[in-house]
């Protein structure tokens, strides 16, 4: 997949189109003062990078009377500094008081006060005037836009952070003043300049060129000073903690919404999951006509599929899950968003790239006989002569003791404990009364024991959607086709027509790079995917999907800044259970799971 493949392009006039007209574009970018700011912070912080990596820059900046700093803003050709303007910057695009205030003090306040100093002393340099003008014009634009840093940070984060931040310099300290009395020339630098000046100097907080250190070591107190200001600057930034669920009034609308509007996303039942929250087009749930389901994760309000509801209204619920964000210093993203949602997002700001594609099989059509289907037709046969049986119902019609050995059975199959991946397409629940529409197909062996099963959600009014699909490992090949090929056999009783299956993230590269005659690059992305798939199955879900011979609907992912991309992708890779934080208890069940084995 290209660059500009995995962009949606504007959407164009769909009432020329024979659809409905284009809703009213909601920018994201209204507010823009605060992405101004942002980018100046990050421009400065570049600029103090490179004048320290490059020797003449930095032998230029490095001195009190440097010209640019002077006339604009203070230059310090310093990992550390570039390292504080880079979280200046971080959280001033997230509108937090606490990095306007900062951004204020640090970068117009006190270098102004410095300027005044020295125009009314005794040496004035004119350019000190010019300074001044300078902050004073990007002070005014700060106060504008101050009422647009609504975002709050997480209580006793500024203690916390203090305190990170002063165990970290006593560390940085310690351990630079040990190097720097090893490894230091001092004999040009005078007897009255400590030890502790030259530490100073050397994190870019104090000037003396007289004491001279191995590049090695100055390199290594500048990353050691600049984790401890991540480090601070992570802590104090931190969100509020999140506790927003699903109530049940707003549980009710999302289900009214899908019946009138569910057909339009496969996705849309997910959104009825208890550990997301969603925000309506209007401040009455009662009276909502679209809205955005999300759960905050690692600081991201990740949304995920198409916003629910009717489509004429969701610029408006977009609208106002960005102000949601706004005013808690959350990041915006959206897992697996469809066409249609993916466009709606595109035109209220967010840039939208292709991640994959959804296997839709067309039940109404399908049939094991089809030429390209053989190998799923002998595993089926292969399976009915072993004598393997199969049944599909709905789950109002299952039994408490049906109920607790499935739930038992998806754990014991599972390798890592019974814990359930997912979170854009997978309800996290099994056996709610509320879920007596979901399709439950389930295989049996010869001896009558329970051998796989999966698990179907409603998809509006004729469709189903993939939930849960679990297998003994032990069980014999070709069972989740005989499950699929079930359930097609037993559609017309279940009024079904369609249904969807796995999501095949990148399935495009896996094909062109298995093309005849693909290019260099093409193949060269696929062997990288071939890597990755060692570790999260990306290939064996697309070969699994492919041989069915459904009909691929693009997915997206959509997010509003590039620099969001690192953080996008932990809180994605989090919420779907491919990325755990370790800790003792997953490390011991994991040994045990392993000692079993043996």
């Amino acid at each position: 997949m290209t660059a500009t493949e995995g962009v949606i392009r504007p959407a164009r006039d769909r009432a020329s189109e024979g659809g409905r007209a284009p809703a009213r574009r909601v920018s994201l970018n209204d507010d823009r003062w605060p992405d101004w700011l942002a980018t100046f912070s990050f421009v400065l912080s570049a600029i103090a990078l490179v004048t320290w990596l490059v020797p003449p820059l930095r032998h230029f900046f490095d001195r009190t009377d440097d010209p640019v700093s002077l006339a604009t803003v203070p230059i310090v050709p310093n990992l550390v500094y570039a390292a504080v303007l880079f979280v200046l910057g971080v959280g001033l695009r997230r509108r937090l008081q606490s990095a306007w205030w900062a951004f204020v003090v640090l970068l117009l306040v006190l270098p102004s006060i410095g300027r005044v100093a020295s125009l009314v002393g005794a040496d004035r340099d004119p350019l000190d005037a010019v300074g001044l003008v300078v902050a004073v014009a990007l002070l005014v634009a700060a106060v504008r836009a101050r009422r647009q840093f609504t975002a709050r940070t997480a209580r006793r984060a500024g203690l916390t952070a203090l305190v990170v931040f002063v165990v970290g310099t006593v560390l940085v300290s310690l351990v630079g003043t040990w190097m720097l009395t090893t490894f230091a020339d001092k004999s040009r630098a005078g007897a009255d300049v400590a030890i502790a000046d030259v530490l100073l100097g050397d994190l870019g907080l104090v000037a003396y060129p007289g004491v001279v250190a191995p590049m090695w070591v100055r390199v290594l107190v500048n990353v050691m000073g600049a984790a401890v200001v991540l480090g601070s600057a992570l802590v104090l930034f931190r969100s509020p903690a999140y506790t927003r669920t699903l109530s049940a009034g707003d549980e009710a609308a999302v289900r009214t919404l899908l019946r009138d509007h569910g057909d339009l996303d496969s996705l849309g039942y997910f959104a009825t999951r208890r550990d997301k929250a969603i925000v309506w087009d209007t401040d009455d749930p009662a009276r909502a006509r679209a809205g955005v389901s999300y759960r905050v994760v690692r600081g991201v309000s990740l949304a995920s599929g198409n916003p629910v509801g009717d489509p004429e209204h969701w610029p408006a619920a977009i609208e106002a899950w960005r102000r949601d964000a706004r005013a808690n210093g959350w990041s915006l993203a959206v897992m697996a968003a469809g066409s249609e949602g993916a466009r709606a997002f595109e035109e209220s700001g967010l840039t939208v790239f292709e991640i994959g594609d959804e296997a839709i099989l067309d039940l109404g059509s399908f049939s094991l006989n089809a030429p390209g289907l053989k190998p799923v037709r002998q595993a089926v046969s292969r399976l009915h002569r072993r004598g393997y049986e199969v049944q599909v119902r709905r789950h109002d019609t299952l039994t408490p003791d049906d109920l607790d050995q499935l739930a038992a059975s998806a754990s014991s199959w599972r390798g890592d404990g019974g814990d359930e991946r997912g979170f854009s397409m997978a309800l996290g629940r099994l056996g709610d009364p509320l879920d007596g529409d979901c399709v439950l197909v389930e295989a049996r062996d010869g001896t009558g024991a329970l051998r796989g099963f999966i698990s179907l959600v409603p998809w509006g009014r004729n469709g189903l959607s993939l939930d849960l699909m679990r297998r003994d490992p032990t069980a014999d090949n070709g069972l989740v086709e005989l499950l699929v090929a079930s359930l097609a056999e037993q559609a017309p009783r279940l009024a079904v027509r369609r249904v969807s299956l796995n999501f095949a993230m990148f399935r495009e590269a896996f094909t062109r790079g298995e093309e005849l005659g693909a290019g260099p690059l093409a193949r060269l992305g696929r062997q990288a995917l071939l890597l990755a798939s060692r570790n999260w199955q990306l290939e064996s879900l697309y070969r699994s999907n492919a041989k069915y011979l459904p009909d691929w609907q693009p997915r997206f992912i959509c997010f509003e800044y590039s620099s969001d991309l690192p953080r996008v992708g932990i809180a994605a890779g989090s919420a779907e259970g491919f990325l755990t934080a370790p800790s003792i208890r997953s490390t011991l069940r994991r040994a045990g799971a392993r000692d079993e084995a043996l």
